[in-house]
């Protein structure tokens, strides 16, 4: 089964919130909590919101990758799908406050998509 992503078009009425924080042994080391946490709301309503409003970040301690904290403010699109396995759709803006000087240099931060229900 594939995933397709929602073609660009005028967001639909969404609203999640996510509070998560995820352990993954394999990425301690003794610098590097080995964890990630993301927390945040994103809404939108049609009938009173002109645009998506968003506040999440996402905190990044692994191993492999750069440490610091991922701070979305800014949706321009919010999407959600499925009935049984829904899933949240945001595009938009982020800032990184991370020491990437520590992190690999093939690491990289790119969030795609977060499940959420509607």
């Amino acid at each position: 089964m594939s995933i397709q992503i929602p073609n660009l078009h005028t967001s639909n009425k969404t609203s999640a919130r996510v509070k998560a924080r995820v352990f993954i042994a394999r990425r301690k080391d003794s610098v590097h909590a080995g964890e990630f946490t993301v927390q945040g709301n994103l809404s939108f309503n049609p009938a009173t919101d002109d645009y998506p409003k968003a506040t999440l970040s996402i905190r990044v301690d692994l191993s492999d990758s750069a440490k610091g904290t991922v701070v979305i403010k800014t949706v321009e699109q919010l999407d959600t799908t499925g009935k049984h396995t829904p899933t949240l759709f945001a595009s938009g803006r982020c800032n990184l406050d991370a020491d990437v000087k520590a992190a690999a240099p093939e690491s990289r931060v790119m969030v795609t998509r977060a499940a959420g229900h509607g």
